[in-house]
């Protein structure tokens, strides 16, 4: 991307708010795939971020509700039937 604009305010705020390399780079990637310049970019970081937040916000579902619905979906076969052995680690693992 050759128009990087180092002292854009919005790149500052991304890296103090902990934007990676990785980050920059994907949506730098797809900027010049679309053959847009820095802002567009920023924008793309911005709105990754953004929607990130808000999925974060979102509630989890009740472990009663999640174990219906795995019920549900296995026909009724219990964590042992379907893990075996490793059913007692299957909580290890999903908190």
């Amino acid at each position: 991307m050759a128009e990087v604009q180092p002292s854009d305010p919005r790149l500052r705020t991304l890296i103090d708010q902990g934007a990676t390399a990785e980050e920059f780079g994907n949506a730098a990637r797809e900027a010049v795939a679309l053959k847009k310049g820095f802002g567009y970019a920023l924008a793309i970081v911005i709105g990754r971020r953004a929607d990130a937040e808000r999925l974060s916000l979102a509630p989890a579902a009740p472990k009663s509700e999640i174990a219906a619905k795995a019920q549900q979906l296995t026909g009724g076969m219990s964590i042992e039937q379907i893990y075996g052995e490793d059913a007692a680690h299957v909580d290890d693992a999903h908190p």
